[in-house]
């Protein structure tokens, strides 16, 4: 399952040096896809009943709903 970040997500970012240390390092643009990514197939019901996915990088993200309607936030 692949949570993809929007290209506002990339945009929002005020540090465009950051931005450009991340275009030029292939080390960090894969730490931030396998942050991003989780083994196996998972819909939405279900990462809602989980208290954090585990990601491919080691780490964990939670998935928070701002309202009836409203997209999902991670």
């Amino acid at each position: 399952t692949l949570f993809a970040p929007t290209n506002n997500a990339f945009n929002s970012h005020s540090d465009t040096s950051a931005l450009a240390t991340l275009m030029d390092s292939p080390a960090l643009q894969k730490k931030l896809v396998l942050s991003h990514v989780m083994n196996g197939t998972h819909f939405l019901s279900g990462l809602l009943s989980m208290p954090e996915q585990h990601t491919l990088d080691g780490g964990s993200n939670r998935i928070f709903l701002a309202g009836p309607g409203s997209k999902s936030t991670l």
